[in-house]
């Protein structure tokens, strides 16, 4: 990164590369046994101080144990591991400069205990019977439902509280209007839209079965969707596909991130016309950057499209309120999203699951 921590690639802006999904699993693929996970210091925004939530995504990303230490523990262990008693702000600089490793020579015990408290919760799913050959074969529109509560004081997951000024006391509600009340009130649209077409189709129409699902505990770590992939509405061979709404509500530059396109082959053919239609900038993308509820979808070996706008500052905080959700971007969206799944509905092919997506 540069002098005022902001990434020196681009324009500013952190590279897919940069995920924990992508990082974790590098290091993954090298034969790391474990990795120890400390924010850089000077890091530019919110995410400096961000910590993972414990149990919650990881085990979508790598199969190795992962902790994320506070920047004092990780100080304290770069001190008592290195020769050299350089800080962490040294190892970043040094990082800064160009690739490289430090071998500590040094060995660490670490142990991390779990208090978990159960909450019962639900998934809410609405079915839009199929016709046909292709009855039997499902579609799947979701849309995590959740979001944070009141934020950490209150048993909330994942919340920013203690960055943000008008939320430095405990009970600050998280309204949640972009993530992901947006997504879902896509997802509602959707099934409106497809329950006028499927009732004005002819009676010998061949149409795929929709099954529309607002995900419960997606922040919690993809619990409903999870859920949801260990007892389907049918057995997941017959899945033709899986749309994640996610964050639609605040498009900025018209810009709509659409990942996914190589799960299934013949899927970016497929909606390259559609994409090509739309008044939205649309991003394609082939692999995926982050987790979400089309994950345990896509472990299952279903093709899966993921869905979202540009993340903005008052994303996970307070400020995500409904006043600015971008209405018409969200609606162009909306539009978009409603075509691919009508499609795919009616379409008589299969797009089989490419299980290596590109990176």
């Amino acid at each position: 990164m540069n002098e005022s921590g902001r990434s020196r690639w681009g324009d500013g802006r952190w590279s897919t590369r940069a995920s924990f999904q992508n990082k974790l699993a590098a290091v993954e693929r090298l034969g790391a046994s474990a990795a120890v996970i400390v924010n850089p210091p000077g890091v530019a925004g919110l995410r400096g101080a961000e910590l993972l939530q414990p149990g919650r995504g990881v085990r979508a990303y790598v199969n190795i144990p992962v902790l994320h230490l506070s920047r004092a523990a990780g100080e304290r262990l770069v001190a008592a591991a290195d020769p050299e008693a350089r800080s962490l702000m040294d190892l970043r600089k040094r990082s800064d400069a160009g690739g490289f490793a430090v071998e500590l020579k040094s060995t660490a015990s670490l142990e991390a205990r779990f208090v978990t408290e159960p909450f019962h919760v639900e998934n809410l799913v609405g079915v839009l019977p199929g016709r046909g050959a292709l009855a039997a074969e499902h579609v799947v529109v979701g849309a995590h439902i959740d979001h944070l509560g009141r934020g950490r004081g209150a048993g909330g997951r994942g919340a920013r509280s203690v960055q943000v000024a008008d939320a430095a006391s405990e009970g600050v509600v998280y309204p949640g209007a972009d993530d992901n009340a947006s997504g879902v009130a896509g997802m509602l649209l959707v099934a409106a839209r497809l329950a006028d077409e499927y009732r004005a189709a002819p009676p010998d129409a061949e149409l795929r079965t929709v099954a529309f699902i607002a995900f419960n505990a997606e922040e919690s770590g993809a619990i409903g969707s999870r859920y949801y992939v260990a007892n389907p509405l049918a057995p997941l061979t017959q899945h033709a596909l899986m749309v994640n709404l996610s964050s639609i509500g605040r498009i900025e530059r018209s810009r709509l991130h659409l990942q996914g396109l190589a799960s299934g082959t013949g899927l970016a053919e497929f909606v390259a016309p559609l994409l090509e239609a739309s008044s939205l900038d649309v991003l394609a993308g082939l692999r995926f950057t982050g987790v979400g509820d089309h994950t345990p979808f896509q472990r299952a070996e279903v093709p899966v499209l993921h869905a979202f706008g540009d993340r903005h500052a008052d994303q996970r905080t307070p400020r995500d309120t409904a006043d600015k959700v971008n209405v018409c971007e969200a609606l162009a969206a909306v539009d978009l999203l409603h075509g691919i799944v009508g499609a795919v509905a009616a379409w008589p092919q299969r797009f089989e699951f490419e299980p290596r997506t590109p990176r």
